[in-house]
């Protein structure tokens, strides 16, 4: 399988998530010449059951999702309820507890470890005061996708010294976010974190096992503690909640200062990030990991809703089928944000091929940070590239050579950073400037060529014709297209996706 993306990326040591199940099966179509590579790859994209390398996460073994790598560690790949990824279930991370005293075993064959949700919220006794009064303080969260499994639920120990008291911890399913949310205690949800150092500490909270594995289904929940004072200190905010796949914070604490037992709900609330309750969750099914590759057209430059990252995001939601954007960089252009945990992408605006003498910084000059073990690993690698090199007319009788360097040191079998991934190589889009434009389709044609070798070889390669799709009106400069523009290649993306 192909290593799986990192989710979050953090100072602390976060646990992550392994062996989890594809969830996109979309069918196979004939595709036409140019889009015929991968010989005998049908449905499901990026299908479960082959062990891959052990890439390792920023925070130390083992994969994780999202922003810079990871990898599914193990055999099969499952998802829980089928043979786990990795042995023992320690939660991956720098000293990450497992869910669950030594690793809750999430069916036969091994362990899921678990991905924590919320980061470590600075805390000290002179930011906060004596907090006398005893305080339950939670923090509301929205579960997407498929669902999560929860196996436990957490404390911030302020000091990282023990807790002073044993807290409760709950979760509630909510009829709403915010303030006057009718809250109900989730069955089987709420665990007691006991006092001192006994309870496994990761990334400031201090965690205990729910009596069982329980499952949320999408929706709006709250995590909370109780009985905090003035030696357990609440946080003071600093942080906020870490994207994840699954999982996308609501933006509110629920808390109360009175003395109240769970599972009576916090009846105050705000939204100043003071949350002291967490959980580690796993999400049910494998996203497809998708990884925009390029310069400014991929950034999104001049769109509104992060180029065609906004649109195509969109048109997976809207066919039911899990997809999580990576890459290392989360600037996104445009004034509709996408959700925090989609707002990866490796969109360079300014850079070239291969940066040579043309005075850009070159995509293929970075790939082993982008792409190798510490990068983002794909499923589907998206690259629109050339646009610069094309308006700078820089070396364009050699383009075809840097674009196969950059093909080759990804999906070679051999050295390739990413061999098992499928790419689609964008013919560039229309240039405005005529003498530009007729540059352009020169430098497609090498697109072409370039493809065309490569499906040879039988690596998994193929490319779109952005350049019959954009026209003028489609412009929102004379290189990058508007938000019709960028809807349009949004479209055109997807149908190649569905096509792989």
């Amino acid at each position: 399988m192909i290593p799986r993306a990192a989710l979050c990326r953090s100072a602390v040591g976060l646990a992550v998530l392994l062996g989890l199940a594809n969830a996109c099966s979309s069918s196979s179509s004939g595709a036409g010449p140019e889009q015929a590579g991968n010989a005998g790859v049908s449905g499901a994209l990026a299908a479960a059951g082959a062990p891959s390398a052990g890439a390792t996460s920023n925070g130390g073994n083992g994969g994780s999702l999202a922003g810079s790598g990871g990898a599914s560690a193990g055999a099969g790949g499952q998802s829980y309820g089928g043979a786990g990824a990795g042995s023992g279930g320690t939660a991956a991370g720098a000293g990450g507890a497992s869910a669950g005293a030594a690793g809750a075993s999430a069916g036969a064959g091994g362990a899921l470890p678990a991905v924590e949700l919320w980061p470590a919220y600075t805390s000290n006794a002179a930011a906060l005061g004596t907090n006398t009064a005893k305080r339950n303080s939670g923090r509301e969260f929205i579960v997407t996708g498929a669902g999560i499994r929860v196996r436990d639920v957490g404390v911030w120990d302020s000091k990282a010294d023990g807790l002073n008291v044993a807290h409760p911890v709950t979760l509630f399913s909510l009829d709403k976010v915010g303030a006057g949310a009718k809250a109900t205690p989730v069955p089987g949800g709420s665990a007691t974190v006991p006092a001192g150092t006994a309870a496994p500490l990761d990334a400031g909270f201090r965690y205990a096992a729910l009596p069982a594995p329980i499952d949320l289904k999408p929706g709006t929940y709250a995590v909370v503690a109780y009985g905090l004072n003035d030696k357990d200190l609440t946080g003071s905010g600093g942080g906020l909640p870490l994207p994840a796949l699954g999982v996308t914070d609501a933006h509110f604490d629920p808390y109360q200062n009175v003395d109240a037992a769970s599972p009576a709900f916090p009846n105050g609330g705000d939204t100043n990030n003071h949350s002291n309750a967490s959980f580690h969750f796993e999400v049910k099914k494998k996203p497809l990991r998708i990884l925009p590759f390029g310069a400014s057209i991929t950034d999104g430059y001049l769109g509104t809703m992060a180029g065609y990252r906004g649109p195509l995001l969109k048109l997976f939601d809207d066919a039911g089928i899990l997809m999580q954007f990576v890459g290392s960089s989360i600037d996104n252009p445009g004034t509709v944000p996408l959700p925090r945990e989609q707002q990866h992408h490796e969109g360079h605006s300014g850079y070239v091929i291969i940066g040579g003498t043309s005075g850009r910084s070159g995509i293929y000059d970075s790939r082993q940070d982008w792409l190798g073990p510490s990068g983002s690993q794909a499923d589907v690698i998206l690259i629109i590239i050339g646009s610069n090199d094309v308006s700078l007319d820089y070396q364009l009788a050699t383009a075809g050579e840097r674009l196969d360097a950059l093909v080759t040191a990804i999906l070679d079998p051999a050295t390739g950073l990413q061999p098992h991934a499928k790419v689609i190589l964008a013919q560039l889009p229309t240039i405005l400037d005529a003498t530009q434009d007729a540059r352009c389709v020169t430098y497609n044609q090498a697109v072409v060529s370039v493809v065309n070798a490569h499906q040879k070889k039988g690596e998994p390669i193929s490319t779109v014709d952005l350049h019959s799709v954009i026209t003028a009106a489609d412009h929102a400069d004379n290189l990058h297209p508007n938000d019709v523009g960028y809807q349009k290649i949004a479209k055109v993306w997807f149908d190649a996706i569905q096509k792989l």
